[in-house]
């Protein structure tokens, strides 16, 4: 139980910064998902040399 306790008390302690570790990730995810789906239209846009021939 004091264990417990401990965890509760080091979490609260470093609360902002993995709240801040945790936005810092969800940003990074959001922006590298952006890049993927923009290079991904791109390529269908422009057809994919490594596509079916006749596109």
């Amino acid at each position: 139980m004091h264990s417990i306790r401990r965890i509760w008390q080091w979490i609260a302690r470093r609360r902002t910064a993995l709240l801040s570790s945790a936005l810092r990730g969800a940003a990074y995810a959001t922006g590298t998902g952006v890049v993927g789906l923009t290079f991904y239209l791109i390529q269908q846009r422009l057809g994919s040399p490594d596509g079916p021939a006749g596109r």
